[in-house]
């Protein structure tokens, strides 16, 4: 198992059960120290794996998470390890802050992970996919899952779910989301329109806020596009 002490500490401070520990999890230790400073940073994995945050752990296919990689953060270090090294995981350990574990909860459901754990209470793991509601964490999943493929959802750059936290995230996907047509950009068109645009969708007949897919895809790209400028 590859860890670096960023996660030794989170493992040992949690007390995370080594059933839910991925076998692999390739990291570079500046691409770490990097971002370690933004607390809001998630890093999803190239693979339904595990999210951790403030720990950065990467573990890289040959497809578009490798040439993302290379090309946003020329100073990482990129493994050169095949796929089929990846184990297959069910289970997904969140750490964040709770304004942003309903987002990470309906991802991973997207994924098809079949247990999701956080921490409460310090230091206790609860499975929050066993916790009274969870199944309203599922909304967001439903909401992609309807518009996108589910195999592209964990096939993104590293902080695709997020603005790029130097703020250079909203011009890249503008430019990458006709490109991509996956959850990138429409996630982040989601934040930023529900934040901002409210009176735009109501100007295109949307009382519901919540009810983005009724916006045929030419419109949602150019609201989003909007919005980036």
């Amino acid at each position: 198992m590859l860890l670096v002490p960023h996660f030794r500490k989170l493992m040992v401070k949690y007390r995370i059960p080594p059933s839910l520990i991925c076998k692999e999890v390739l990291v570079d230790e500046e691409f770490i120290q990097d971002f370690a400073e933004y607390g809001d940073a998630v890093f999803p994995h190239a693979f339904p794996g595990f999210i951790f945050r403030h720990v950065g752990g990467v573990a890289v296919d040959e497809g578009p998470m490798r040439k993302a990689l290379a090309s946003e953060y020329p100073h990482v270090s990129v493994p050169d390890v095949p796929p089929s090294q990846f184990p297959s995981a069910e289970n997904l350990f969140v750490e964040a802050p709770p304004e942003r574990v309903r987002d990470i909860v309906a991802r991973g459901i997207l994924l098809g992970f079949k247990r999701i754990y956080g921490v409460a209470r310090e230091s206790v793991i609860v499975d929050l996919t066993a916790e009274p509601g969870w199944k309203e964490y599922s909304a967001l999943s439903a909401l992609l899952q309807s518009f996108y493929k589910v195999e592209d959802a964990y096939r993104l750059p590293s902080d695709a779910f997020y603005p790029h936290p130097k703020g250079s995230m909203g011009g890249f996907v503008a430019e990458k989301v006709k490109e991509y047509s996956d959850v990138r950009g429409y996630y982040d068109f989601l934040k930023r329109i529900f934040r901002y645009k409210r009176k735009k969708l109501s100007s295109l007949g949307i009382d519901d806020p919540r009810r983005p897919m009724d916006v045929p895809p030419e419109d949602l790209f150019e609201l989003y596009v909007t919005t980036t400028e």
